[in-house]
């Protein structure tokens, strides 16, 4: 194990975690036991006013966990920030409270962080079946306009560049995170947040990898389903990925084939039965200024262009052969 094992922090952000948050605790517990980290790793977790026994179970049964409290409804993405923000250690853990650990987790990520191009470590998570993939290795293509991007439903051996790392259970470099700015607000309340934090880190000369021997399981979906209904998930899904080329797709050829695919698009979703497209763009449209002014910022400080990454993880014969096209990504 490399010097860099104890300097990680777990955060977690919570909301009405009852149900599953014991669960989460207790593995960490014992995967931190495995790797000799008991009393070197602090867990943090942030409260978005939750409504259950849960904040209470925890104080009362995981006393080491730091408890912060929002003071008022935030969302993931802002709870997320703040539990990051209060971390104590370079590198932190970012879990769901639905996220179930393997017993060695934490004694495969620390020899990828020396490398200090690295941004985040990507997990293998399975959903609680354990058969089910949910995430792990993505691969992405530009088509129409639009980004493709899905999981490769093969763990492979080796840990290699990934599209993006989920939010729900990856390894962040810590500074790297806060000088982003960690998960964009401009994606509340929930959605793409995960995979504009990647593709900026990408963007900035940095990697993001994914290592198949840290593996988790995952409850799917459990507090955003009890938060929204699937029609308000599919209108954030779909604005979030038309507000996630406007800022991030710089290259322009590439964004001009964006507005070219756009009118057709979106005059062409009520005949599809896809009325909440149209719904979705119109939401879009109102922070167009604000995603406009966060793509003039990415373009001062961007190394990497858009094309360089749509290179690297064009998917391979193997990749398509374990988990074929799939014509998804965002419900646009």
């Amino acid at each position: 194990m490399t010097s860099l094992a104890a300097n990680i922090s777990v955060a977690i952000p919570n909301w009405n975690g009852e149900a599953v948050l014991p669960d989460c605790l207790n593995s960490l517990r014992l995967a931190l036991r495995r790797a000799g980290l008991t009393d070197r790793v602090d867990i943090v977790i942030a409260d978005d006013q939750s409504t259950d026994q849960g904040p209470a179970i925890v104080r009362r049964d995981v006393p080491e966990v730091r408890w912060i409290d929002m003071p008022q409804r935030s969302g993931f993405g802002v709870v997320a920030n703040t539990a990051v923000q209060h971390a104590a250690n370079d590198y932190v853990l970012l879990l769901n409270n639905d996220i179930y650990v393997e017993e060695d987790f934490f004694q495969h990520w620390a020899p990828h962080f020396e490398d200090p191009q690295v941004f985040a470590l990507a997990s293998w998570m399975l959903r609680w079946d354990r058969r089910t993939v949910d995430s792990g290795r993505r691969v992405a293509v530009w088509d129409k306009g639009l980004i493709r991007h899905w999981v490769v439903e093969d763990r492979g051996q080796a840990p290699l560049p990934t599209f993006y790392a989920c939010g729900g259970a990856s390894i962040y470099d810590r500074r790297k995170y806060l000088e982003i700015g960690g998960f964009d607000p401009l994606f509340k309340p929930m959605y793409t947040e995960d995979l504009d934090l990647s593709y900026v880190g990408w963007k900035r000369g940095w990697k993001v990898l994914y290592e198949p021997k840290c593996v988790v399981y995952h409850r799917n979906s459990h507090s955003s389903s009890r938060a929204f209904k699937q029609r308000i998930k599919y209108l954030n899904d779909t604005k979030n990925h038309f507000l996630f080329v406007w800022k991030n797709i710089t290259d322009p050829v590439l964004f001009r084939q964006h507005l070219a695919w756009l009118p057709l698009r979106v005059a062409a979703a009520p005949f599809h039965g896809r009325r909440l497209l149209t719904a979705a763009f119109v939401k879009a449209l109102r922070q167009l200024d604000e995603a406009l002014a966060q793509r003039r910022a990415l373009q001062r400080v961007q190394q990497v262009s858009d094309r360089a990454l749509f290179d690297l993880f064009r998917p391979t014969a193997h990749d398509l052969a374990h988990s074929p096209y799939q014509g998804t990504a965002g419900a646009a």
